[in-house]
């Protein structure tokens, strides 16, 4: 059977204000406490920090004799997923000495389990008081297991440290195959193909898109598929513009006269917390702000995203092709480049409120010592944030 691991990067989100519910000697919703554990989630970075005596319950009582220090001062997480794989994680304290530990729950189990000494410490580690301290491990993670971790101190202070985390699932061949969905508009399946496939950045796995094509003699419509194939030609021309929920849109070109492989795939980036995309296409006159009119189309498919994806925010993010130094001018055509972009999209009914801008003038120009129209152009660029 074939084995496809698909990548998923979860970060720990805490947030800075610890509500506590105490309930019993033995279950509390206290983020210091097993039971009120905090659930990872996806691709959101943190320094969190360790509370002071917060805890309601002494969740490690059974394995005292193993720890370097009683449970005083800590912080818990847990991890679940639907899916069996590979769970790694990596940890770095910033002030104090920190002790750590992991316990694998198996299906049915929970923080009782703990309470009683009745859960393996798997993973035990202590890292001394040194600034910057690092250790990463991994563990074999089945379907319907939980994943507990505490992080301990001694410490009186409220100490601040980093932990990343890790998700590699195990997708079975059938699993993939599950979440393509092909038009094959060939009505001989033995003549050779020419195929187009969307897929995550990430983890290569498949995305059901739409699909719009244009310019192309005999297939010039929307479709919903993550995969699409076509009799060969040597001659098979087409325009594509690729959208899916929760990913960057792509607009891309298909001329097998020029390309002569016999499959294109088409790469989205799924949208992350301040990830920056570069808006290509969306091209301003020299030292002015006003767009070509050939940037129109792009202002369409940016608008079009943001009515796709409504919880999105963006931060606009204008840039200058300009000589010497990083001049007030500079700057002010930058933020007026932004603007534009900006005005476009409230006039075609995009809420103001998830739309804000910066201009950088010159100071993150990709040519800085541009020589051609290209590397002039690409300087004069526009760039999204998403926030």
């Amino acid at each position: 059977m074939i084995r496809i691991y698909k990548n998923v990067v979860f970060w720990i989100f805490i947030s800075s204000a610890i509500l506590v519910y105490g309930q019993n000697d033995t279950f509390s919703t206290n983020v210091s406490d097993c039971f009120g554990a905090v659930q990872m989630e996806i691709n959101r970075p943190l320094k969190p920090k360790i509370p002071v005596n917060n805890g309601q319950v002494d969740d490690l009582q059974m394995f005292s004799e193993a720890l370097e220090f009683s449970e005083l001062n800590s912080l818990w997480f847990r991890f679940e997923s639907k899916q069996s794989g590979t769970f790694s994680f990596q940890i770095q304290n910033k002030e104090a000495a920190i002790e750590y530990g992991v316990f694998l729950l198996d299906k049915g189990q929970d923080c009782s389990a703990i309470h009683q000494g009745d859960a393996g410490l798997l993973i035990h580690k202590y890292l001394k008081k040194s600034h910057g301290s690092f250790v990463s491990d991994s563990i074999l993670y089945a379907k319907g297991q939980t994943i507990i971790i505490f992080v301990n101190t001694p410490s009186t202070k409220k100490n601040e440290f980093e932990v990343q985390a890790d998700f590699k699932e195990k997708i079975s061949n059938d699993e993939f195959l599950s979440m393509q969905k092909t038009f094959d508009f060939r009505t001989d399946k033995s003549k050779k193909p020419f195929s187009i496939k969307i897929r995550d950045a990430n983890t290569k796995l498949p995305i059901v898109a739409n699909i719009l094509i244009s310019e192309s003699r005999t297939h010039n419509a929307l479709y919903n598929a993550s995969d699409i194939v076509f009799p060969y030609s040597d001659n098979l021309k087409m325009n594509l513009n690729i959208d899916a929920t929760g990913y960057f849109f792509q607009d891309v070109s298909i001329n097998t006269r020029k390309n002569k492989t016999n499959e294109r795939i088409i790469y989205l980036k799924a949208l992350e917390h301040n990830q920056l995309i570069e808006l290509e296409g969306l091209v301003f006159e020299s030292q002015s702000d006003a767009l070509l009119e050939e940037a129109l189309p792009k202002l369409k498919r940016l608008k079009d995203f943001m009515v796709m994806n409504r919880t999105v925010k963006i931060e606009i993010q204008g840039h200058v092709h300009f000589d010497g130094k990083n001049t007030f001018k500079a700057k002010q055509l930058s933020r007026k480049r932004a603007k534009t972009i900006k005005d476009y999209l409230i006039a075609n009914g995009i809420d103001k409120s998830r739309i804000s801008t910066v201009g950088f003038g010159n100071e993150k120009m990709r040519y800085p010592a541009a020589q051609t129209d290209a590397e002039k152009q690409a300087n004069r660029r526009v760039e999204i944030k998403i926030l």
